[in-house]
C-alpha cells in the first residue's frame, strides 16, 4: 500500500518491531505511524484507532492480520482440561474476535463517509482443517464474520461492500 502512495499505520504488541516496519515504510516517501495495541482489548483498539486518526486522519483501509497461536502464562493450579479450555477460548479470541473488535472500531466512520475497506486475512485452515481445533474454528469463523459484515453493510444501503476476506495462502478473495 505504501508503494502505491498510501500513508500507513502499523500496529502490534511490540514497539521495536513496528518501529522498524514504520521506518521502512517512511523510506518509501509516505507517512507511517507505529502504534502499540493489544487486539484482545476493546479499549486498546479504540485508543489505537484514535491515535491513528489523530496522526493520519480517517482510516480508509483496515487489514485485520492478527493471529497465530497463543499460550497462557497464568496456568498455575489448573488441570490440563482447564488449560485446554482456556487455550481454546484464547486462540479464538486472538484469531476471530480481534478482527471483530477492530472492524467495529472503524466501520461506523467508513459507513458515514460512504467508503472504506476492511480486509480480513485468513488462513488455508479457513477452508479445510489440519490445524489446532481452536485456530481452525476461528479461521472458519472469520469467513462467516466477513460475509455477515459485508451483508449487513449492504443491507444498510452501501452496495460497495467494504468488507472482504483473503486467504493468505491462496491469496484468493472469499
Amino acid at each position: 500500500m505504501a508503494r502505491q502512495g498510501a500513508d500507513v499505520a502499523v500496529s502490534a504488541r511490540t514497539k521495536p518491531e513496528i518501529d522498524s516496519v514504520a521506518n521502512e515504510i517512511r523510506s518509501l516517501g509516505v507517512n507511517a505511524v507505529a502504534v502499540v495495541c493489544d487486539v484482545l482489548s476493546f479499549d486498546a483498539i479504540g485508543e489505537c484507532v484514535e491515535s491513528i486518526r489523530s496522526d493520519l486522519g480517517e482510516i480508509d483501509i483496515l487489514v485485520n492480520n492478527a493471529g497465530g497461536g497463543t499460550g497462557l502464562s497464568d496456568t498455575d493450579g489448573l488441570s490440563k482440561e482447564q488449560i485446554d479450555d482456556r487455550l481454546f477460548v484464547a486462540n479464538v479470541d486472538l484469531n476471530l474476535f480481534s478482527a471483530y473488535r477492530a472492524s467495529r472500531a472503524v466501520l461506523p466512520a467508513m459507513i458515514e463517509r460512504g467508503h472504506g475497506r476492511i480486509i480480513n486475512i485468513g488462513s488455508g485452515y479457513a477452508k479445510r482443517s489440519g490445524g489446532h481445533p481452536a485456530y481452525t474454528a476461528a479461521k472458519h469463523g472469520l469467513i462467516g464474520l466477513t460475509r455477515a459484515m459485508a451483508a449487513e453493510v449492504a443491507e444498510q444501503g452501501h452496495r460497495q461492500l467494504p468488507v472482504s476476506g483473503v486467504d493468505k495462502y491462496a491469496t484468493r478473495r472469499s
